[in-house]
């Protein structure tokens, strides 16, 4: 499978390249990150997970491919990439400074701040 976002920043976040293709995409079936997550109602074939804007990990709707497009996937510049920024967390936040860190925090820790404090402390490297 090969899945591609509607956000550049979000393809960086979980693929170490980017790439951009063109697909027509009007008549594809559709499905939510629920039914996603779950496993149920997958369809054959090519899909959208359509995004919801309070998700850290689906932000914005994903199109998932079961079988190379026949379009070429052209790699994305650095400028090409810094020119299409949209605003959204690039990586996972480390710090409250950084891009979408309440999101993040409130989808993985459940909103539980001390708990991703915690898990961000430097510790003892062994």
């Amino acid at each position: 499978m090969m899945f591609f976002s509607a956000s550049c920043n979000v393809a960086r976040r979980y693929g170490h390249h980017v790439v951009a293709t063109e697909l027509h995409t009007e008549f594809l079936p559709v499905m939510s990150v629920e039914d996603w997550l779950s496993g149920s109602n997958i369809p054959d074939g090519t899909f959208i997970i359509e995004g919801e804007s309070d998700s850290f990990d689906f932000p914005v709707d994903t199109l998932v491919l079961r079988e190379a497009p026949e379009s070429p996937l052209a790699p994305l510049t650095k400028e090409q990439i810094r020119a299409l920024d949209d605003g959204r967390a690039y990586r996972e936040p480390t710090s409250r400074s950084d891009r979408d860190w309440r999101l993040f925090v409130d989808n993985i820790y459940c909103g539980d701040v001390a708990r991703w404090e915690r898990d961000n402390q430097p510790g003892p490297w062994i």
